[in-house]
């Protein structure tokens, strides 16, 4: 139910910054962000926000992949900081992500860097023979996943300050 939920969210949100060509119509599902009592406008979505009959992980959905290609533990961390060296014009070194990413190994350094740029979010460049220098920045395409992840950010603010205190 939680992927649900984020699925409508992120659809809500997408919805707000669509320019509405005819009258809104809502459904009466409630929207799970803090906009207590604001209703969910799903026909001028521009795509259908119902899920595939039978295994959703079997259908083609554009949601469920950008989540393949972003999720894990370490992959958010390391696309943060290179997206700050990439907004002030310079690459991150290899060394200086394994220093900003606390607890992250070599391994899963090299792995996630791997993944990221074969999904195109980020390229790397080599730079001088001797000694080997190695630059990471974003892409376009990893650009554009910046302001769907402060979304994301926004929406997870809000569940941890309805999450009561243990």
């Amino acid at each position: 139910m939680a992927l649900r939920e984020a699925c409508i969210f992120i659809m809500t949100r997408a919805a707000r910054s669509l320019p509405q060509t005819r009258p809104v119509f809502h459904t009466g599902e409630r929207q799970s962000s803090g906009d207590e009592g604001a209703l969910v406008d799903i026909r001028n979505l521009g795509y259908s926000p119902r899920l595939p009959e039978g295994n959703i992980y079997d259908a083609p959905c554009p949601l469920l992949r950008a989540l393949s290609v972003i999720g894990g533990k370490w992959k958010l961390p390391l696309l943060w900081h290179i997206a700050e060296h990439t907004e002030a014009a310079c690459g991150v070194r290899y060394n200086a992500l394994k220093r900003a990413v606390h607890g992250i190994t070599n391994t899963m350094l090299n792995k996630c860097l791997a993944e990221c740029e074969r999904d195109g979010l980020i390229t790397r460049e080599e730079r001088g023979k001797r000694p080997p220098h190695v630059e990471y920045r974003l892409t376009e395409r990893g650009r554009a996943l910046l302001p769907a992840l402060r979304e994301l950010y926004i929406w997870g603010q809000g569940l941890l300050e309805k999450t009561p205190k243990e």
